[in-house]
């Protein structure tokens, strides 16, 4: 139902206002297009709850506009939201692959890597899903953090971790604060 598109952006919106502070988090709507005739009708459905919400809804997001900082909120289906995980996780791991071969192609590349090594593995650890994987399942009466399927020990580890400091914050209390706010507003 398009109704639930809709509870996923008050559920996202309420996420990142309660544990980021986004005061007017940007809802977008993944879709085939930008244009309002493309996509199925549950879509466009939404697209119009969506509108005619209070929220900061932007509109139609294609997938090539998820890594441009548009929206603060990804709003799409189950299936469609875990094909676009998989997605970005199989492509970053390809490119670590490729960029390490071509760091260690010759000696001249190998005597480069040194001077990028440092920004790299920053930058590998912010995607590394053994770090920031589990992510907290919305609209269940208390704290429940899903990972991946395939997480070692060091992912449970980091994600029980995870789990103690928002059991030990305010989170859940902010989401259902705001939560409420924004569906009486």
């Amino acid at each position: 139902k398009a109704e639930r598109y809709e509870q996923f952006a008050y559920l996202g919106a309420a996420y990142m206002k309660a544990l980021f502070k986004t005061e007017e988090p940007r809802i977008g709507l993944v879709n085939i297009g930008s244009e309002d005739e493309k996509g199925p009708e549950i879509i466009k459905e939404a697209n119009e709850m969506l509108r005619e919400s209070p929220l900061n809804y932007i509109g139609y997001l294609e997938g090539k506009d998820l890594f441009e900082g548009r929206a603060d909120v990804v709003v799409t289906d189950g299936f469609t939201g875990n094909v676009i995980l998989k997605l970005i996780e199989g492509t970053s791991k390809y490119m670590f692959t490729e960029i390490k071969k071509l760091l260690f192609k010759n000696l001249r590349t190998k005597i480069g890597a040194l001077f990028l090594k440092d920004g790299l593995n920053a930058f590998k650890k912010t995607l590394d899903p053994d770090i920031n994987g589990g992510a907290p399942i919305l609209g269940v009466d208390g704290l429940v953090l899903k990972s991946h399927g395939s997480s070692n020990a060091k992912t449970i580890r980091y994600v029980v971790l995870k789990a103690c400091d928002l059991a030990e914050s305010s989170f859940l209390e902010d989401i259902k604060s705001t939560f409420q706010e924004m569906r009486i507003s």
